[in-house]
């Protein structure tokens, strides 16, 4: 994300960046947010260590079985969700988030975010329409 000219982004799409909290590219991601407010591109950063951290436990289970020990409970916000249940879910990302429903994240920033994309569309989609 630190390599990428967003200007062509900005000059082509009406786009929003979504990043997360992970404290290893730290440095990466404070460049990539001045490179984006540079170029008037909107950043929402989670409030939670990475997207996989919105994840329900039963989502979780769903996806992953018997792979999620039962004593689990609840995820911890702040700390990599890889290293509580002790597997990488990214190639199950698909499948868990299929088993959450919109109500799962209502009380999260990220559904902020969904809220800010689905104006931003909302205002596209009444620019796009012709006049009558």
């Amino acid at each position: 994300m630190g390599q990428l000219d967003l200007s062509t982004f900005r000059d082509t799409y009406n786009i929003i960046a979504l990043i997360d909290r992970d404290p290893g590219s730290q440095r990466i991601r404070n460049k990539f947010i001045q490179n984006c407010e540079t170029n008037d591109i909107k950043v929402h950063q989670l409030k939670k260590y990475a997207i996989e951290n919105y994840f329900t436990v039963d989502a979780l289970r769903y996806a992953l079985g018997s792979q999620i020990k039962d004593d689990l409970t609840c995820i911890d916000p702040g700390v990599k969700l890889e290293h509580q249940i002790g597997l990488d879910p990214k190639k199950k990302n698909k499948k868990i988030a299929s088993a959450m429903s919109i109500d799962d994240i209502k009380d999260t920033d990220l559904y902020g975010f969904f809220e800010q994309v689905k104006e931003i569309l909302t205002k596209q989609s009444h620019r796009l329409q012709p006049a009558t």
